[in-house]
């Protein structure tokens, strides 16, 4: 398996094939400081929803050309960096991309959040 942290081991076929999925979790917080940047007007954000959409409904080889197209776009040289580091991690892990809706309506695992937020917690409280 690739990144531990950024993929959800996930069993298949009653054989216990390994498949490992890229964690929407970690897909989320890659897109959510960009949305949240000043800089980016609405209809650039509208694009980038667009582009998260497209990805979580499994279209992927739209995400990277929508993706790319939005950073050719791009005007402002911080927002082009964070919109290719965000291209080239989609890019690199797109054999792990999956239809994250559909496996969310089939009760699989498409996310690490609640063990992640568990985690999180106990460190906290720990602290």
């Amino acid at each position: 398996m690739t990144d531990q942290w950024r993929s959800v081991a996930v069993l298949v076929d009653c054989g216990f094939r390994k498949n490992s999925i890229l964690d929407w979790f970690h897909i989320t917080k890659k897109f959510q400081p960009i949305l949240n940047m000043n800089i980016l007007g609405e209809e650039d954000k509208k694009r980038l929803e667009q582009v998260k959409w497209e990805l979580w409904h499994g279209k992927h080889e739209k995400v990277l050309f929508n993706l790319t197209d939005v950073i050719k776009d791009m005007a402002d040289e911080e927002m082009v960096s964070k919109l290719k580091s965000l291209f080239i991690y989609l890019n690199a892990n797109k054999n792990q991309l999956c239809h994250y809706s559909e496996r969310e309506s089939q009760g699989l695992l498409f996310t690490s959040h609640v063990a992640e937020s568990t985690v999180e917690h106990l460190i906290i409280a720990g602290s």
